[in-house]
């Protein structure tokens, strides 16, 4: 968010983040935009009418430049791996347990062969990991989307290679049958033929994070942060300390000059009093 592209587009439409930030009582910029489209989204979706001061090609616009931002999240590798590298890491480990015909660490107890597994999240979740899979279409995901994840395959245990991996994408609850996603490793195939597993896992593996290791690249990039706050506090602050400092020892030094020479005046006109009564007693 701290991209030129990002920061010019917020410049490019500036009417519109002063038209929503007057109207709302709140500063609004690209950190927070989402919370305005969310709400009139929300609106949308229950016929609610909006504001008179959100008209349609507001509307537009605001979502426009909400889905810009959107996707420069979900085009970054690292905050991919961020966001959605635990769950990926979690669904391999499952999905290799179930290959090898082993426990799951997910599911205690027993696991049937067919069966599973729902998962609850926020649309961001969605898109991260549509992104994650190379799926992603940058489009704004709808309310009640799902993604569904097949394993397709022979009875385990079985090497990952005879094992397929289909990725079904619901828009929402008006899309009744969801669309096949082309995986990248199989994009030379259909999206309901799926793709071999061994591939799929290859493909995400730059992606999969531990929760132990999230923490430790969480603290290590919030410490870098704090660096780079420091740093920047630093290179304002110590230019500043310097030039105050050289302006107190430069007034300092005209004072002393000042006092010194004034002194000196005192001295030398005592002095030549002193003389001037001696040449009047002399005379």
């Amino acid at each position: 968010m701290q991209s030129e592209a990002a920061i010019q587009t917020e410049k490019n439409h500036s009417a519109l983040f002063e038209l929503v930030s007057r109207n709302v009582d709140e500063k609004i910029d690209r950190y927070n935009l989402w919370k305005v489209s969310d709400t009139l989204t929300c609106m949308e979706a229950h016929d609610m009418q909006f504001p008179d001061w959100c008209s349609e090609q507001v509307y537009r616009e605001l979502l426009e430049v909400e889905t810009f931002y959107w996707n420069m999240f979900t085009s970054n590798t690292e905050i991919l791996r961020l966001e959605i590298g635990v769950f990926l890491s979690a669904f391999v480990d499952h999905v290799t347990s179930v290959i090898e015909n082993n426990c799951s660490p997910i599911i205690k107890g027993p696991l049937s062969v067919q069966h599973i597994l729902a998962y609850s999240a926020h649309d961001t979740d969605v898109s991260y990991l549509l992104a994650a899979l190379g799926v992603f279409d940058h489009h704004l995901v709808e309310y009640s989307a799902a993604v569904v994840l097949e394993l397709l395959g022979p009875d385990p245990p079985a090497p990952s290679y005879n094992y397929r991996l289909r990725v079904l994408y619901k828009r929402g609850y008006p899309d009744d049958t969801g669309e096949y996603r082309v995986l990248p490793p199989c994009h030379d195939e259909s999206g309901e033929d799926g793709c071999p597993l061994d591939r799929v896992l290859r493909y995400l593996e730059p992606l999969l994070l531990k929760p132990e290791e999230q923490k430790v690249v969480c603290t290590v990039t919030q410490d870098s942060k704090d660096k780079r706050a420091i740093s920047r506090f630093n290179a304002n602050f110590i230019p500043s300390y310097l030039m105050y400092t050289v302006l107190g020892v430069s007034l300092a030094l005209c004072l002393i000059v000042g006092v010194s020479a004034n002194v000196f005046c005192r001295w030398r006109r005592r002095q030549s009093d002193m003389r001037f009564e001696q040449l009047l007693t002399s005379a």
